[in-house]
């Protein structure tokens, strides 16, 4: 069962996600402490220890780990959103990094551009 999450990213912005769990790749440590969530959020080391499917998954990152992660869920038939801050895969030619990100978005994997998360949070019950 999918965990309804209400996700405040650094411009403040809060969506409503129904995530089973975050696989944080490029979030500094201390907002991944203040997210809060336990045992939801892993690390890419953690992650291929847990012992259920991720069903829904986000992505916090744009590194060629988050995009081959992300990848292989979404090809492994997951729902997978990455969350990008700026550019995909810094470092490595911006032409053929669009072109990864397009090809994937083609193929199933969903972005959130130009966001960092910065607290995850379950709605209050009343709403």
């Amino acid at each position: 069962m999918n965990i309804p999450f209400i996700l405040t990213t650094e411009r403040r912005k809060r969506q409503l996600l129904q995530i089973r769990s975050l696989l944080r790749l490029e979030v500094d440590l201390h907002i991944q402490e203040s997210l809060g969530t336990g045992n939801l959020v892993s690390t890419v080391m953690t992650f291929f220890s847990v012992k259920t499917a991720p069903v829904k998954t986000l992505v916090a990152g744009a590194s060629y780990v988050a995009l081959e992660c992300a990848g292989f869920l979404t090809a492994l038939g997951y729902d997978t959103t990455v969350m990008v801050r700026s550019i995909f895969l810094r470092g490595f030619d911006q032409d053929m990094a669009n072109r990864i990100a397009s090809y994937m978005e083609n193929h199933g994997t969903k972005f959130i551009r130009g966001a960092v998360p910065m607290k995850l949070e379950k709605p209050a019950a009343d709403g």
